[in-house]
């Protein structure tokens, strides 16, 4: 729930700031930073697409199970090529094909949870009545998927919504 309430700065900061060190650092530890950035990242999609899926009509919501699915397969697929890779990558010749399927995946799955969160998103977008900007559905699917940038046009909304509604459920 605490990404519901925090500025999109701070959202910012949590993600960049472990990719600017792991840069900086050269060691496991780098691997360690830059990995809990990315499971941030993921994380942030989970509460967001959970609690805006809670808080639409019984008409609108979505089952979320194959969404939950795919934000535990991100985290655990990023969870386990960060342990089994090292920084050199160059060994590899070509990539066998089980390594393929399991990253083709990764990427449907990223690509789920970024249809799914932009859904709800987009039609919990009712609530914001006393907004002056409604984003598009294709925008707001665009701010999702380019994460850095979206962060600073939908949290705020977010906490708006979370002001207004998230605490009458």
């Amino acid at each position: 729930m605490i990404f519901l309430m925090v500025r999109a700065w701070h959202i910012f900061l949590l993600i960049v700031l472990p990719v600017l060190f792991s840069g900086i650092i050269n060691s496991d530890v780098s691997q360690f930073l830059a990995l809990l950035s990315y499971v941030l990242v993921f994380c942030w999609y989970l509460f967001i697409g959970k609690s805006l899926n809670g808080v639409l009509p019984d008409k609108d919501q979505k089952n979320d199970t194959m969404f939950l699915i795919c934000c535990f397969y991100e985290i655990l697929f990023l969870c386990i090529v960060t342990v089994l890779t090292k920084n050199d990558v160059s060994d590899y010749e070509e990539m066998p094909i089980s390594i393929a399927i399991f990253l083709l995946l990764f990427v449907l799955s990223f690509f789920y949870i970024i249809y799914f969160v932009s859904q709800a998103f987009y039609k919990s977008n009712y609530s914001f009545k006393n907004s002056r900007e409604r984003y598009g559905y294709e925008v707001i699917l665009l701010f999702f998927l380019i994460f850095i940038v979206g962060v600073w046009f939908i949290q705020p909304k977010i906490n708006l919504l979370y002001k207004s509604n998230f605490k009458k459920v």
